[in-house]
């Protein structure tokens, strides 16, 4: 909630200030003396912008029948309105509204009194602005409107108030965001219901192409999660980057969202532009949510795009139980994904034994680096290659040309 606003500039108030400002009768002694109702102190603040902004409503009474003007604005724009919305001040803003207050006259910031009721979850008093007619649309400079500070400050009653008067709940802001996405960020599940019912689009994105699903995801609102999915929420949709609510999700270890990413059949494959899958990012540290992953999963080695298999990712960020979880999780791959990794680690130690030998891929050479890999072939298999060898007249082999016969020729 906000604090009571009250002028910095002591020195420059006059008595009328200084009495309404503590409300006190006083002011009609300074009044007989011609004291100026309206008069404003260097930041603009007349005696009935103090008085409002303290809920003194008789006095307000009093300096309208002295001839205040009830609109005159502080330097910043700020109007008595506005300062009695800020503070929740029901009884001065009735009072202003009947005095005919411009409730719809926004400070320098495009705030206006309706505005600052919903960020600071005074249902009364924007109940009585709405009866008012105000404009329940009205924007700020950053294009936030009123629903979308009551979405963003969890104020679900506000939020209903504010639909009821048919406040438009898919606007956006400067950088995207709508109120649901505004109200899935901060995990406010009950507003995000409400929105839900009230149609928001469950799938807008903001600039970067974060959905409330998304961004929910990543901040492990799980409960937000499971209410956008539970209506069929995109969650494979991607922001610009290429992440997913699985990448983001995976990312910071939130395991009850992987789950339910999982029950609603979400692409766990899918990487985001730099090659990362789900996989990867749980390499980073997150022995559970990459056991949840790899159960789902076949592929255990697939490298990013920097060219880390996940169990090599795994070991230099020192995370060992994953690592044993990655080689438990091993049996799960697929014949032909077996093949794929098994060829990439005949071709890596094979490289690794001839770039320090400084030697080529000989019948000799051959046999010694085989020695190392404990690999079984079938019966015929290396004399079959060695007889390529020989027939080639510098009596080597290429390691790719070796291990594309190698599976081009077991089973």
């Amino acid at each position: 909630m906000a604090s009571q606003e009250v002028p910095t500039e002591v020195t420059t108030l006059t008595p009328a200030h200084l009495a309404a400002e503590v409300g006190t009768f006083d002011l009609a002694t300074l009044i007989e003396h011609q004291a100026d109702v309206n008069s404003a102190d260097a930041d603009g603040w007349t005696p009935i912008c103090v008085a409002a902004s303290n809920g003194h409503s008789k006095i307000i009474e009093f300096l309208i029948l002295n001839r205040a003007d009830i609109n005159q604005a502080r330097n910043d724009g700020i109007t008595p309105a506005y300062m009695a919305a800020q503070n929740g001040h029901t009884e001065t803003i009735a009072v202003l509204i009947q005095n005919q207050a411009d409730i719809n006259r926004a400070a320098a910031t495009g705030i206006t009194p309706i505005w600052m009721a919903a960020q600071n979850g005074y249902i009364e008093v924007l109940a009585i602005l709405i009866q008012a007619q105000t404009d329940i649309n009205m924007a700020n400079v950053a294009g936030i409107t009123p629903a979308f500070k009551a979405a963003q400050n969890g104020h679900t009653d506000v939020l209903a108030a504010l639909i009821q008067a048919q406040a438009d709940i898919n606007t956006i802001e400067a950088s995207g965001m709508t109120p649901l996405y505004a109200a899935a960020f901060q995990g406010h599940s009950d507003v995000v219901e409400k929105l839900i019912h009230s149609h928001a689009d469950i799938n807008k994105a903001e600039n970067s192409g974060w959905t409330p699903v998304c961004i929910a995801a990543g901040n492990g609102h799980s409960k937000v999660v499971e209410q956008l999915i539970r209506i069929q929420a995109d969650v494979n949709q991607a922001t610009y980057d290429g992440v997913t609510p699985a990448c983001i999700a995976a990312l910071q270890g939130h395991t009850d969202i992987i789950t339910a990413l999982i029950q609603s059949q979400a692409d766990l494959s899918k990487a985001d532009e730099n090659g990362h899958t789900p996989i990867n990012n749980a390499a980073k540290g997150y022995a559970e949510v990459l056991e949840q992953l790899t159960q789902n999963m076949g592929e255990m080695h697939q490298a990013a795009d920097d060219g880390k298999t996940r169990i090599l990712h795994a070991k230099a960020l020192g995370h060992m139980d994953v690592i044993e979880k990655l080689k438990k999780a091993e049996y799960q791959r697929t014949e032909e994904e077996e093949k794929h990794v098994q060829a990439k680690s005949i071709k890596e130690v094979l490289s690794d034994g001839l770039a320090e030998s400084k030697s080529t891929l000989t019948r000799a050479v051959l046999m010694e680096l085989l020695a190392s890999l404990e690999l079984s072939f079938q019966e015929g298999v290396l004399e079959k290659l060695f007889d390529e060898i020989d027939q080639n007249t510098d009596g080597t082999i290429s390691v790719d040309r070796f291990v594309d016969c190698v599976f081009a020729l077991k089973g």
